[in-house]
């Protein structure tokens, strides 16, 4: 039996789920198209018997790609619904998109249909067989979140959209979004995280409407903003928030998946966990020191996936990385020391004043691999605390495509969308 790790929630965190619970099971009822997909799943138990996967089977249509089916998928951020055996709020990513930096040589993807919104699911896992429930896609003033860049100005390290025949580059959306994690906080309000501008996004359940806007860069018409630190305009293309949670106390913590990029390049070992208080609007930065070099794999490689909140100090993180073979996944606990934050708008410590910096300090908990997480399934992206002693982990699967090499053709790879539940206990 693997070692496991020691949730110690205790009192405090089982306060803190029944004061919102029944209201956020309320509001997920209300406030969802309802469309309920009865999503059959492969059970399997893996090396410890205190892991279960489950695979998500007979998912939705998306569209068809020279006559191939693509379905749902892309999941990437994980938020349990207090009070419930095991149900979850999920989201999908900007659809299904490939690499086509050797085709155009720069940092370009090909997006299968430009039309597609991310979206936020409700999946329930009932007698060994995950159902989504209901989803939709949020909206600002009426308008769907779009899958396209937005027009981001001041805003290094851009990607460009074309189209799968590769005859139009897509032009830039207002409402563009990359969602890659999801929270609830203390009142029922969702929260989400995205890539583009990266921006933490604040929504209604009721009305399915965007009512608050954190981010670097332009506003959005009619919705209320709050300006992140401008040190976001460096972050890496597709590399932006990935991860979101929310403490007991209603703090919002926000993680980037890399490194900050000053010119198209990686000078830093440091990756930034933004802490936000919404009561008072304060920001602060936390850093977290990526891995080293292992055998294929570069620091460049190490992603963070997702952050999920133990209580107010502590924090699960999924860091992954891949390369020629190589494929690591860990869960990792944080604390997050007061000491050693800083206020945003410090500037680029990690760059202009590296010696400064205090480094969180991170204790390996999972090794995921060796429970038995294939290692095909590259993105480990997204984590979520249930109890005291279990949490739950899914892949995102890229919509089941890929291209070779960079090339910008869209081949289906067969990668499946899991959820693992894993049962630990308390050392």
């Amino acid at each position: 039996m693997y070692s496991t790790l020691n949730l110690r929630l205790g009192m405090q965190l089982n306060g803190w789920l029944r004061n919102y619970r029944n209201n956020l099971v309320q509001l997920s009822l209300i406030g969802f198209l309802w469309v309920f997909y009865a999503c059959e799943s492969t059970t399997v138990a893996l090396k410890d018997d205190n892991v279960t996967q489950h695979e998500f089977k007979n998912l939705p249509v998306i569209g068809k790609i020279d006559g191939k089916k693509i379905f749902e998928g892309g999941f990437s951020g994980l938020h349990y619904i207090p009070g419930t055996q095991y149900e979850f709020y999920m989201v999908s990513d900007r659809g299904p998109n490939v690499d086509a930096s050797e085709l155009t040589q720069s940092a370009s993807k090909v997006l299968a249909f430009p039309e597609y919104g991310s979206r936020i699911l409700h999946v329930r896992l009932e007698n060994n067989r995950l159902q989504i429930l209901n989803y939709f896609t949020p909206k600002v003033n009426g308008h769907a979140l779009s899958c396209r860049n937005p027009d981001l100005p001041g805003m290094e390290n851009t990607e460009s959209m074309i189209s799968v025949d590769w005859s139009l580059n897509y032009e830039a959306s207002e409402y563009g979004v990359d969602i890659e994690g999801i929270t609830v906080d203390n009142e029922g309000m969702i929260w989400i995280c995205e890539e583009y501008r990266p921006a933490l996004i604040r929504i209604n359940p009721l009305t399915q409407e965007v009512v608050a806007h954190y981010s670097f860069g332009s506003p959005w018409e009619g919705i209320e903003h709050h300006p992140l630190d401008s040190v976001l305009r460096y972050r890496r293309p597709n590399r932006g928030f990935e991860g979101i949670t929310t403490t007991p106390e209603g703090k919002i913590i926000a993680v980037l998946q890399s490194p900050l990029h000053i010119e198209g390049k990686n000078h830093s070992r440091y990756s930034r966990i933004l802490e936000l208080n919404p009561e008072n609007g304060e920001q602060h930065w936390y850093f977290f020191p990526m891995r080293g070099d292992t055998l294929n794999i570069r620091v460049k490689d190490w992603k963070l996936g997702a952050v999920a909140a133990l209580d107010n100090e502590r924090l699960l993180v999924l860091e992954h990385a891949s390369k020629k073979g190589d494929n690591m996944k860990f869960v990792t606990e944080i604390r997050l020391d007061k000491e050693k934050r800083i206020a945003a708008g410090s500037g680029l410590v990690e760059f202009e004043n590296a010696q400064s910096i205090k480094p969180l300090e991170s204790i390996l908990r999972l090794d995921l691999r060796a429970l038995g997480w294939d290692a095909a399934l590259e993105k480990a992206e997204g984590i979520a605390v249930i109890n005291d002693s279990t949490i739950a982990i899914i892949n995102d699967n890229d919509y089941g495509v890929s291209s070779k090499d960079g090339d910008g053709v869209i081949y289906q790879t067969g990668d499946a969308s899991f959820l693992w539940i894993i049962k630990l206990s308390e050392l």
